[in-house]
């Protein structure tokens, strides 16, 4: 059971008691959920998507049902604690367990998205937080959708639900980043659409192919909103 006494900060978040599992509202259509072990077939068709892993048409999958059927159950158990820290009421944590963006009520895998800590971070604060040490950090948000459903503004209202219900609030956050190359013009208009705006540029660099121009974006959240 969750806890009957919630922080300010877990607004965003709610409980589906079907699964047991906590959830991010975005629209009447639309969630955020954890990962569960039942989504082996989901990922499989979702990440060998030619649009979802950048492979052409007809390439070998990328995403074997071999590897999904060890990976999702591994991943759905890492989840577990910050699950389980959600459900006794903890508002502060660094980890984050949700990761698919899903139908409702039909618990399709629309999408996949998260955090990671950046390669290509803002100046370290002035006075560093020693309370919540990852907020330190910089942090870029990330994200993938299925074609399917694309063009309906879901990948924006995902990713603005994800920052403003639980990277802001409960990872507290100061500020969130994202790179996006110069020529990814949806990219760039979903994440200026969830308030990021160009911070600077650089090139991402890989073997035997060009400079890629990119454009890091970042949002700063202001934290005495959510007190």
């Amino acid at each position: 059971m969750q806890s009957t006494t919630l922080s300010n900060r877990l607004q965003g978040v709610q409980w589906n008691t079907e699964h047991d599992e906590p959830y991010i509202f975005v629209n009447e259509h639309v969630r955020i959920t954890p990962i569960r072990s039942s989504d082996v077939d989901m990922f499989v068709e979702h990440f060998n998507e030619p649009l979802v892993n950048g492979n052409p048409p007809g390439s070998p999958p990328m995403m074997t049902r071999e590897k999904a059927a060890e990976g999702v159950p591994k991943r759905a158990r890492e989840a577990m604690p910050a699950i389980d820290a959600l459900r006794r009421g903890e508002d502060a944590m660094e980890a984050c367990p949700f990761s698919i963006i899903r139908s409702y009520p039909e618990g399709a895998m629309m999408g996949y998205l998260g955090m990671h800590s950046s390669n290509h971070p803002l100046p370290p604060p002035e006075h560093p937080s020693t309370d919540y040490p990852w907020t330190n950090k910089t942090w870029d948000v990330w994200y993938n959708m299925s074609p399917r459903y694309t063009g309906k503004g879901y990948t924006k209202a995902a990713v603005k639900a994800l920052i403003e219900s639980y990277m802001a609030p409960i990872m507290r956050l100061t500020h969130v980043g994202a790179g996006v190359n110069v020529d990814h013009v949806v990219s760039r208009a979903i994440l200026t659409g969830c308030g990021l705006q160009e911070e600077f540029r650089y090139e991402r660099f890989r073997p035997n192919v060009d400079p890629i121009p990119r454009i890091k974006m970042v949002r700063r959240l202001n934290q005495s909103d959510y007190d």
